[in-house]
Parts: C-alpha cells; structure tokens; sequence
C-alpha cells in the first residue's frame, strides 16, 4: 500500500523493485511451465491454470506464480492468450556476493536482539539509580556519608554506632559501615544490586495490571513503553533479575558483616529480618513458576505465586525507614505505591471488566470445544484487532479463571470466540461435562491486548502458528484482510481442528495461507480444494527459507519464483531490501514451540524483520 507513502518514499519503493526485478531469475527448475496471462479492464496482468481456468496459484513444489504486478488482488477475467515460459539464463544481475557473518558475531547479534535491544530504556534508568546510589554512599559529606579523613563510610559522630555497625543517617539507623576496601567492595555491590532492582519492582508490577496495561495500549505512551508492547517477557525478565539480586545484594551484605564481626544485625535490625523474609520468599515466587509447570497444578503455582509476592513486597517496605532518604528508604514509598496500584488495578478488572454470558453456545469436537460468546458493545470495541481474555465456567468450577484468545466470527463481529483445546485438567473436565453442543452461562474477563495485538503495525503480515495458536491470527486477518497483504504459515497437528477451520472458512484473504500437516491421520483432499490461496502439506517448514522466499515473491512481484526450496539469489535480494521496504514487514507468532521461535528469532535478525512472540504466558 503506497497511500500512507510520501513521494520520496514512493520513488525509493519503485526504484527497489526494479532493483528486486533484476535480481530475479527467470531459470525455472522444472523446465518449462506453460500458463495462460488474463488482462483486466485495468491493465493489470493475472496468471491463471489454463486447465482449471479458476486458480491464481500454481502450487508446483519448486514454483509459484505471483499475482497483480500492481496490487496483489487476484481475479477470473475472460480473454486469456497463451502465454509460454521457457528455462532460460538471459537478464541475468551479477549480484555483489555479501559474505556471511561469522558464527560468533551472529551468535552476538542474536544475544543482544534478544537481552539487550528490548530493554535498553530500563537499563538505562538502572545505571542511573546506580550512579546516583554510588555518589551518596562514596563522597564525603554534605552530599555522601563517606568519611573524609580515613576514606571509611563510617558514623562520624559515633565511635560506638561504627562498632556497632550501623550509621545514623537522617534519623534511621542504617547496617552500611564500611571500613577498608573488601568492605568497602561488599558494601559497593550491595547497594548497587538494591537500587539497581528499582526501576525492576515497578516493571514487574506495571506488566501485570491488566487495565492500566489495556488503557496505555490505547494512547501515544505505548509508542514508548516497552514494558506495554511485550508485557510477559519484560515481567519475566524483571522477575529474574529481582530473584538475582535478592541473593547478591544479601550475601555480600552478610560477608561485610562477617567481617566486622556483626552478623547479629540479620536478626536484630529491622534491615536484616526484612531482607531475611525476602530471600525465604524469592524461591517459592519463581521457581514453582518455572520448574513446576507439569508437577503442581495450575492454580497452586499461580496461588503461591501471589501469596509469596505479596509477603515479599510487604516485607521489604520495612527494609529501609522513608526518613532515610536521599541515602536510601525509597523501598516504602514505590513498593508501597505499586502494590496499592495493583490490587487496584485488580479490582477493577474483576468488577468493572468482567461480563456475565447468559447465551455461551458450546460447539463439541473430539479434540476441544469452540465456545461463542455474544459480548456486550463496551466489550467488542476494546476487542480490537487481537487480544485474549479469561473465562470462568461456573458449573466447572466458579474459583478457576483461565486465558484465552479472542478471535470474531466471521458472520457477527459481535461474537467473540475461543477455541479451548482439550490439553490440561481443566479443559478436559469441560471436554467430559459437555457430551454435546449446548447453550450455558460463563463470566468473561477482559479483553486484554496481546503481542499480536501490533499486527497493525506493518503492511505486510506473516502470521506464524502452531497449533491452537492459530486463533489469535485469525483475529488478525479478519481486521486487515481489506487493508494489509497478509500471509499465514500454520502448523498443525489435529486435523480434526484444521478441517473445521477450513470449513468455516476463517481464512478468507488474499494472502498465502501455508498449512503444513504433521499429524498421522490422513487428510482428505477436500480441505485442499476450500480456497485457491490455500496450500496443505504435509512435514514441517523449513521458516529460515520459507520466510525470505514469500518476501521475496511480494516485493519483487515476479511472475514466478522458487518458493519451496532455498535460494541464494532470492535470500541476497531480501537482505538487499533498503529499510523502508522491510519495515513495512512483520512477523507475529503463536505457540509454545521453542524450535518455531528459535527460528524465527534467526530469520527476524538475519533479514532485519520486526517479531512479536505470544506463548500464551499472560
């Protein structure tokens, strides 16, 4: 789409295919491939099947016919001539060979994409909270507690308090005596890892209020927010660090006071019981999280989860008195603020954001249920383009609220819908207690936006999918399917699911739709035939050419090109894309395969392409 261009960007876009027409290879690996060429009223040239004189694709294993050379829509036109394509080697473009990275610098690329390039804005607030902790713990008074005559962060004005190992700093006795440079480093390392946790604490809390989340989605701020865009990875991440750091900052706080023979201050300073309850909290917060998924039930990691936090949080509001600040004693003030917002927030979702279904139509399959729900006005303008929401089923079980993906039908954009996937104790209890389709009541929680929610963001789409995760792409295509040119690459394994997709007829678009087959029963040959623009197969990709190759054929718009198999020529073409064109490119995934991810975590770094991950960790 060129309407949202300026004239610069349109003259560099043009010079860019010609650019992609050279590069493009007219050798065709089967040898010739005879077609017929069809004109609309418009000028624009259409390759159809001269048998079928109805499909616009030519799904060959080595070759694929593009579409419009203007406007990628496809059309049946009467008037066709014959049109034959000959296996030849004329126009050819000697490219620039770009040689390939080595393993390491790719290895480092990949590593700072993922750690680092997401979370720069908070590292950056971080090193400043360091800088400013070091400062007023290092220099010499008024501004620091340094002293200046022995260079020992002692009290001044106390022989007996150095002793003891406490300071007296704006009314609050604080354990950071410090004398001679191993303590002086303990204490360093100490401090830095608390106040390093700040701006970690808050992100932590931030990424999991699900309507200041919703709210902020909606207005300029989420353009710099990262903590809004990818909410789950910055809340893990920020959760790891504090998990970390609690440990850091503790133990070199008890190796200071082991050296000055005061460890006694773990359990008789206000600093020391506090942080004592933290480090016993910190493993029962993360680890159930991460190492219990398949021992411990769902709403036991997540019950010990909350619990754990909060007696955390409420713990560390005593670590340090406020009256201590600018030397410390911000702990109260921010803890005690996010978690006031949080269980705020939490209120308000519960009450304000949830709806009861009287008219929840439940459609039974033997691998899961397809639950429509007709949702209120306020409800399906917040949906938007893509989001998830909870749902509580009262007759399973009224205290179990679970997450799931919204998807419209097709025919009533007041619908909303999910798929629920017999895969867990709680979807398989659903499964048992409906032996067939019927009408009940659920509560509905929501919506909240979610990772595929920047879909919007880019021109051309390609939607990833694994399984189940191909509800929120759907979402996608029903919002965009007028405005963005979009392709879809689906694994799936239940063809019971993928049959009665195809059947509904969720993908409607012009784009391309992938579906490879890995399950062990065989497909019929109807579900190939739904749509022109529809290809089933069976194995899995290989994305780290897949993907280059469907770029490839929509910016060059070449009249056919190697879609299936991997081909330099096409992948330097990709990588020779200026950075308008490939901004204007995207890739949303849905899923929990770590071998999809990894993928196209590679394809996202090696051709500069956009990717935003929903693992349904939300």
């Amino acid at each position: 789409r060129r309407d949202s261009y300026s004239d610069d960007d349109v003259i560099s876009h043009s010079n860019q295919r010609n650019k992609l027409e050279k590069c493009a290879s007219t050798k065709f690996i089967n040898g010739r491939l005879s077609r017929k060429r069809q004109t609309s009223p418009q000028g624009d040239d259409y390759y159809c099947d001269p048998e079928t004189s109805q499909s616009e694709y030519d799904w060959d294993t080595s070759v694929v016919s593009c579409t419009s050379s203007h406007n990628n829509r496809y059309a049946n036109q009467e008037g066709f001539e014959d049109d034959v394509f000959q296996d030849e080697h004329h126009n050819r473009h000697q490219m620039q060979q770009i040689p390939p990275p080595s393993n390491l610098k790719r290895r480092l690329r990949i590593w700072y994409k993922r750690k680092i390039a997401p979370y720069r804005k908070i590292m950056l607030a971080q090193m400043a909270c360091i800088i400013y902790i070091l400062v007023l713990t290092f220099s010499v008074p008024p501004i620091g507690i340094r002293d200046p005559v022995s260079g020992n962060v002692i009290d001044q004005n106390s022989i007996q308090n150095t002793s003891d190992g406490v300071i007296y700093v704006n009314g609050a006795y604080q354990p950071i005596v410090a004398i001679g440079t191993f303590q002086k480093l303990c204490l360093a390392i100490s401090r830095m890892s608390a106040f390093s946790m700040y701006p970690m604490l808050v992100a932590v809390f931030i990424t999991k209020m699900k309507a200041i989340q919703t709210f902020l989605s909606n207005t300029p701020l989420s353009m710099y927010l990262g903590i809004v865009k990818e909410h789950h990875d910055f809340h893990v991440m920020a959760g790891s660090y504090i998990a970390f750091n609690v440990w850091i900052h503790t133990a070199f706080h008890l190796m200071r006071w082991l050296s000055q023979g005061n460890i006694r201050l773990l359990w008789t300073s206000a600093a020391g019981i506090s942080g004592l309850i933290a480090v016993i909290a910190t493993p029962l917060i993360a680890l159930p999280m991460i190492y219990c998924k398949k021992t411990l039930r769902y709403e036991l990691r997540k019950g010990l989860h909350f619990v754990f936090f909060y007696i955390f949080t409420i713990g560390m509001c005593f670590h340090v008195p406020p009256c201590a600040i600018p030397n410390g004693g911000f702990i109260a003030p921010i803890l005690g603020t996010c978690i006031v917002l949080y269980t705020l927030d939490a209120a308000y979702t519960y009450i304000f954001m949830t709806e009861k279904i009287e008219t929840t139509s439940f459609h039974v399959l033997s691998s899961g249920v397809r639950i429509s729900m007709p949702v209120s006005e306020r409800f399906q303008k917040q949906a938007g383009r893509a989001g998830y929401a909870y749902i509580n089923l009262p007759w399973i079980d009224d205290k179990q609220w679970h997450p799931f993906s919204l998807f419209e039908d097709p025919n009533d954009p007041a619908v909303q819908q999910i798929f629920l996937m017999k895969n867990g104790d709680w979807t398989e209890a659903v499964h048992m207690a409906l032996s067939r389709d019927t009408t009940r009541p659920c509560w509905i929680k929501g919506p909240f936006p979610s990772p595929y929610s920047h879909a919007s963001l880019y021109d051309n789409q390609i939607l990833v999918a694994s399984g189940i995760g191909i509800t929120p792409a759907f979402a996608a295509i029903n919002a965009f399917k007028s405005s963005r040119r979009i392709n879809l690459i689906w694994v799936a394994r239940d063809l019971e699911m993928l049959e009665f997709f195809l059947e509904h007829m969720y993908l409607d678009h012009d784009g391309w739709n992938l579906i490879f087959y890995t399950g062990k029963a065989p497909h019929t040959s109807s579900i190939e035939n739904v749509n022109a623009n529809i290809r089933v197969m069976r194995g899995r990709p290989q994305l780290s050419s897949l993907i280059p190759n469907v770029i490839y054929g929509c910016e060059s718009e070449s009249s056919t090109f190697s879609l299936w198999e991997e081909s330099e020529e096409q992948n330097l073409c990709v990588k020779q894309l200026n950075d308008n064109a490939m901004s204007s490119w995207g890739m949303m995934y849905c899923g929990g395969s770590k071998g999809v991810i990894s993928s196209l975590r590679e394809v996202s770094i090696d051709y500069k392409i956009d990717l935003h991950i929903d693992s349904f960790a939300w």
